[in-house]
């Protein structure tokens, strides 16, 4: 009886804690959605709309980050950018002065109809915002 007791109060405690502790979580989907609404906002040259994804912390201009992936590397982002596959992805808490949630996502990316490109998308959400924080492109 004693040690059914413990049981249920231990599992209770884990309970508790997951639950509080997800509610800065960053969803799989989630971070998938705002990666295809990047990559969809690029396409159709809506920077605009693309800088809105951006963490509150980052300030990277994109329209010059992508215009200059553009001209090193011969593409043309506005044929179509296709996420290949995700070839990985890290997920983590963090508590502290900010509190929040990074996913990372990455990818192998076919562009302007080019294979070979690789990508890695920082998301974080935290007491700042949420959005994205990092993006590297590169062969």
């Amino acid at each position: 009886m004693k040690t059914r007791k413990i049981l249920i109060i231990v599992i209770l405690f884990f309970v508790v804690m997951l639950s509080t502790s997800c509610k800065n979580c960053i969803k799989t989907e989630e971070a998938q959605n705002v990666i295809d609404e990047l990559f969809n906002n690029v396409v159709n040259n809506n920077f605009d709309q693309a800088n809105k994804l951006l963490h509150p912390s980052n300030q990277i201009n994109l329209e010059d980050y992508f215009d200059n992936l553009e001209k090193e590397h011969n593409v043309d982002f506005q044929k179509g950018i296709i996420r290949e596959k995700y070839t990985g992805f890290e997920s983590s808490l963090y508590d502290g002065e900010y509190n929040g949630a990074k996913f990372c996502y990455e990818m192998d990316l076919i562009i302007d109809n080019k294979a070979g490109f690789f990508a890695s998308v920082t998301i974080v959400k935290n007491k700042h915002g949420f959005g994205i924080y990092e993006i590297y492109i590169f062969i």
